[in-house]
């Protein structure tokens, strides 16, 4: 038993017979008409039923109720407007195998994603034979590639970009408002400690100092005069005026030292305008007679700076703030709290230097170039530097202990990933 129900309809020019609807009939008419068939026999197509593995039959209560049609078998003679023997012998035997696989193609068009495991079949048929052995033996290097990159140990090292600059520096400051009116000295001399470097004139500490002259003039013409008045009391025996006058008289005296104190003090201001340097060395400051001759300074303003090249020198690192983790960590569990650094000078680009990493700051700076940085310092042999050039920069990596090689070589990317998907 198919389920299925054959209609015959034969349509002719005078419309369509065996008594069907005007709302079936006509459509069925125009479609004869279109067709130029004698004979159209519609099959409808129901949904297949899964064969039991049961061999009882079932009872009239477990009969499986009709299955929903999903299609129709369309059969057209075009020339006998009857239906032949052969044709009517065979079409519930076609309809069965078309409903089947209609039932079996509308299943596999329902599976879930199932244009993926389209693409998943169609690659692993593409993968079979002599390609399927390429295909392993490239995921095999790739597996080995993946295991080096995880069990290799090497060395984590972290860069960072500085300068070598002397150890013993001093920035010189104004010591008061005022005109530079002298330069002594030019980039590049040599000075020992205490030369003169340049001379600053300030005409209010002038003013101040002159004032300051004319008070203690005053004040010691004071006590004179006093004294003098204190001795003709005296003489007259005039004892009420020889107290006044010796109180009078102490209290000058009070003032002209401090007259005389403000006068010294002022003088050492005047003198310190002679300023002079503060150690032996080299002055570093480019161009300082075209930036600071007869230029107004402010006092606490830098002025220049003196270096001594001649003593121990040292790198002065910046090292980005992302990477301080691995390196205070490195430090830390270090003998002596010391790290190994390799640097390159820009100077000779061919050669590497070792250095010893000595210290680290203690706060974070911003950098124009690398962003937040941290300042870190290491020592160097100063004979290693070629022509000791004040400021040369250097490319550093400082030496953090073994990692994988994987990391060693992607670390980057992964601490990218971490930071920017971090919740």
């Amino acid at each position: 038993n198919t389920g299925h129900t054959t209609t015959i309809t034969v349509a002719t020019a005078s419309g369509v017979t065996d008594g069907l609807t005007p709302q079936v009939g006509k459509p069925l008419s125009d479609y004869v008409l279109e067709s130029r068939c004698r004979m159209a026999m519609l099959v409808p197509l129901r949904e297949s039923v899964r064969i039991s593995n049961s061999d009882d039959e079932p009872s009239a209560r477990q009969r499986p109720r009709p299955q929903p049609v999903i299609g129709c078998l369309i059969v057209e003679q075009m020339t006998d407007s009857k239906p032949r023997l052969s044709v009517t012998r065979h079409v519930d035997l076609v309809a069965d195998h078309a409903a089947a696989a209609l039932t079996n193609a509308r299943a596999h068009s329902e599976l879930f994603l199932l244009p993926l495991w389209r693409r998943l079949g169609r690659g692993w048929s593409w993968l079979q034979g002599r390609r399927l052995r390429i295909a392993a033996a490239i995921a095999a290097a790739i597996v080995s590639v993946i295991v080096g990159l995880i069990a290799i140990p090497w060395n984590y090292r972290v860069e960072g970009a500085g300068k070598a600059m002397p150890v013993i520096q001093r920035e010189v400051f104004a010591p008061w408002d005022g005109d530079v009116k002298e330069v002594a000295v030019a980039s590049g001399d040599r000075v020992a400690a205490g030369d003169l470097l340049l001379v600053i004139v300030s005409d209010d500490l002038d003013a101040e100092h002159i004032a300051a002259k004319n008070a203690v003039y005053e004040q010691e013409k004071l006590v004179a005069a006093l004294l003098s008045q204190w001795r003709s009391a005296q003489q007259q025996s005039d004892r009420d005026q020889q107290i006044r006058l010796q109180g009078e008289l102490a209290t000058a005296r009070v003032e002209v030292v401090a007259a005389q104190q403000k006068e010294k003090k002022l003088a050492e201001r005047i003198a310190n305008l002679s300023v002079r340097a503060p150690i032996d060395g080299m002055v570093v400051t480019f161009q300082l007679k075209q930036n600071l001759l007869d230029r107004p300074v402010r006092r606490g303003e830098v002025l220049l700076e003196v270096m001594d090249d001649t003593g121990p020198w040292r790198l002065e690192l910046e090292v980005p703030e992302y990477r301080m983790g691995h390196l205070l960590s490195a430090l830390n569990s270090a003998d002596g709290h010391t790290l190994p650094v390799e640097y390159v000078p820009a100077t000779a680009v061919e050669q590497t230097f070792q250095a010893t990493l000595q210290s680290v700051g203690s706060r974070s700076n911003v950098s124009d170039e690398q962003g937040t940085i941290v300042e870190v310092f290491a020592e160097i042999n100063a004979d290693d530097l070629p022509q000791r050039r004040i400021g040369s920069e250097v490319t550093a990596k400082i030496e953090c202990g073994q990692t994988s090689l994987g990391y060693a070589l992607f670390g980057d990317v992964v601490e990218f990933l971490q930071r920017k998907l971090w919740f």
